[in-house]
């Protein structure tokens, strides 16, 4: 949440210039928790939360700047943090990923190019009439 919030005030900051709509556009990552509570994770969850709602706030602060602010909320993708989070140990990755698999609907977990598919076209000028969206990408799993 932290880091969020220093991006975008730092963002929002530097941006003093008149800026024309579409012409700048940003997407955070939230993880999909800002929707479901977990038992253990009750900080967690109320963080991910808080980051929706900064999301809306910006969005309503910045569009008369011309700045469009989105958030993207993806289930388990296959990353490299998860990788240094397990290990190195091939068997415990791959047991990991199938285990997170079997969490999603859709039965598998996602891939970095889906996310980044979707955080482009948030930043194009085809989603120019799009602020303060907070965009679901998780193979199902928001649905369980």
């Amino acid at each position: 949440p932290g880091r969020s919030m220093r991006m975008t005030r730092k963002v929002t900051t530097q941006t003093s210039a008149p800026v024309r709509l579409g012409e700048f556009s940003t997407a955070g990552n939230r993880f999909i928790n800002h929707k479901l509570p977990a038992a253990g994770a009750a900080a967690y969850c109320a963080a991910k939360a808080g980051l929706v709602q900064l999301t809306r706030a910006t969005a309503l602060e910045e569009s008369p700047n011309g700045v469009r602010v989105n958030a993207v909320c993806p289930g388990v993708v296959d990353t490299p943090i998860h990788r240094q989070r397990i290990g190195g140990d091939a068997a415990c990755i791959a047991a990991f990923l199938e285990q997170m698999s079997r969490l999603h609907p859709i039965g598998r977990v996602g891939r970095s190019e889906e996310i980044a598919g979707l955080i482009l076209f948030l930043a194009s000028d085809a989603s120019s009439w799009t602020t303060g969206a907070i965009v679901t990408i998780d193979g199902g799993i928001s649905l369980t």
